[in-house]
């Protein structure tokens, strides 16, 4: 890519306009509708032409893995991308119900995870759990879920009560 497209393409995005055409006011898209299209059907075309050929469909240059699309150098930027955008979606649904286990307090990331209180938003285990946390934000954190750690959610789920509870197993005033 040459100096003078970057310094375009910055100067596009920053006045809010397409930055093939530059022609569009957008809010929250770098291209507009028909820059985009056009733009996903070279990039369609490209993969392919790069698939048939048993190359990297990313980067064209090293030959693809047995069985992978991707090379590995390609493969890893790819999963380091993906693991990003899960721990801020996961983040953001942990910040929306308070970022603690409602049972015992614990705040640690990794062991923290979301019980149903109700099957309002029973998940699909086919979906993943990256589809589930963007519906919980586009629901609006509903209060039909919670924020329990591992241990005090299979324990509810296994037994029908938390061992740190000493009332009966009740969770924040709701019986179990």
């Amino acid at each position: 890519m040459r100096r003078y497209q970057v310094r375009r393409w910055a100067e596009r995005e920053e006045a809010g306009k397409c930055l093939d055409c530059g022609k569009s006011e957008l809010a929250t898209k770098r291209r507009c509708k028909p820059c985009s299209q056009k733009v996903s059907g070279y990039a369609r075309e490209l993969r392919s032409k790069r698939r048939a050929a048993g190359k990297c469909i990313r980067c064209g240059a090293t030959a693809a893995l047995p069985d992978r699309p991707n090379c590995g150098p390609c493969s890893q930027h790819i999963n380091e991308a993906q693991r990003t955008r899960y721990r801020a979606i996961k983040q953001t649904v942990l910040n929306g119900y308070g970022n603690k286990c409602a049972c015992c307090g614990l705040i640690q990331f990794e062991f923290l995870s979301i019980d149903h209180l109700e099957d309002v938003l029973r998940r699909n285990r086919a979906e993943g759990n990256f589809r589930f946390y963007r519906k919980i934000i586009e629901a609006g954190f509903p209060p039909s879920l919670r924020l329990l750690c591992v241990n005090c959610n299979l324990s509810l789920g296994c037994h029908g009560y938390c061992p740190h509870q000493g009332d009966g197993g009740l969770v924040d005033g709701v019986a179990l």
